[in-house]
């Protein structure tokens, strides 16, 4: 029954159905089903790591110049850079617009400048 259906549904192989962009993606998919229904190796992989082809790992990194990462003076620098920009950038940015045309509640007076002219003067 496994085989039959299969059969069926591997009719929409990409050299068959060459029209369809999406037909090597989904006979991917109906050979991987039919793997790892019929192949020990691959009900195990299955089984074990929800895919029929074993552990999927992904590597994240970041691209650095191997100057930066080649000696610890450069490692060094790099770090106080990176930290620089993490808090110093916010820092400034709360230095700079703290305080300054703030209501007592938290509002910014240029939007309740905007507000009570939109609305009228009488809303309080």
């Amino acid at each position: 029954f496994v085989r039959y259906a299969f059969l069926i549904l591997a009719g929409d192989a990409p050299d068959k159905d060459r029209e369809n962009p999406l037909a090597p993606a989904l006979f991917r998919e109906i050979s991987k089903a039919y793997a790892s229904l019929t192949e020990e190796g691959a009900r195990k992989n299955f089984e074990k790591y929800g895919n029929p082809d074993g552990p999927v790992q992904t590597k994240v990194g970041i691209a650095l110049h191997p100057a930066i990462v080649s000696s610890r003076s450069g490692r060094l620098t790099f770090l106080c850079c990176f930290f620089a920009v993490i808090i110093g950038v916010p820092l400034s940015v709360v230095c700079c617009l703290g305080g300054h045309g703030i209501s007592a509640n938290g509002v910014s007076g240029e939007t309740l400048r905007i507000y009570h002219a939109v609305l009228g003067s009488d809303v309080s």
